[in-house]
């Protein structure tokens, strides 16, 4: 039998070795991410995925309601068209952009991919025509803009309204309401209305925010099954 005797020997050393296989690593995961196929198929779902949350709050499930409180309460008389627009505009905002990993200390450190969207003042929405709409006078008074998306997004649960409430008549009148429903707004005396609490919204908490919160578990879901 003929034995054969090898020596290997490491030319570089451990850190080296560590170094050259981390850049390799982070070389091979930034060419595999690095294809428009991919992040196509990231922002798809990453749209998807909110468009789906947005609708499952039950902000968007009472503005949708013809009776719904605050369809009712903010009137807004087209409020699907509305919504419709809102989600839309929300979702087609989304893009995706390729970040590269820094190696520090003996690791890849740093998020791959960057999901970008919603604006954090949401200017990009309360900007748009929907956002608000002018009351129509029933007498010699001036009209008034009703922002209701900055109310129900920014406002928390301030009074915005000055002696007026919702009140709904024995009778049933459409005619008397923004959204024809049986609910419009009376003049009353030491008290106000604000956006009810339930759905009562601030810049850092609001039912948007809580829709990407609920989202972003389910996305990144999807994209580790798509891998």
């Amino acid at each position: 039998m003929l034995t054969v005797k090898t020596n290997l020997k490491l030319l570089t050393t451990d850190q080296q070795f560590t170094t050259r296989l981390l850049q390799s690593y982070r070389s091979a995961l930034i060419k595999r991410f690095h294809n428009p196929r991919f992040m196509r198929h990231v922002e798809e779902t990453t749209m998807f995925t909110l468009y789906e949350s947005i609708k499952r709050t039950d902000t968007y499930a009472s503005m949708l309601q013809f009776d719904g409180q605050l369809r009712v309460e903010l009137g807004v008389a087209d409020s699907d068209t509305v919504m419709e627009s809102l989600i839309t505009d929300w979702v087609n905002s989304i893009s995706v952009r390729l970040r590269q990993p820094r190696i520090v200390g003996g690791q890849l450190r740093g998020a791959l991919l960057e999901i970008q969207g919603v604006q954090a003042d949401y200017r990009d929405v309360l900007s748009q025509g929907y956002a608000s709409y002018v009351t129509k006078p029933k007498s010699d008074k001036q009209p008034v803009v009703i922002p209701w998306l900055e109310w129900l997004l920014t406002k928390g649960t301030e009074i915005l309204v000055l002696s007026h409430i919702p009140f709904s008549p024995p009778k049933y009148v459409t005619k008397a309401s923004r959204t024809h429903s049986n609910v419009i707004m009376r003049k009353t005396k030491g008290q106000g209305w604000g956006v009810p609490v339930e759905f009562a919204g601030t810049i850092e908490d609001n039912f948007i925010t809580d829709a990407i919160d609920k989202a972003m578990p389910v996305i990144h879901k999807r994209l580790i099954r798509s891998l």
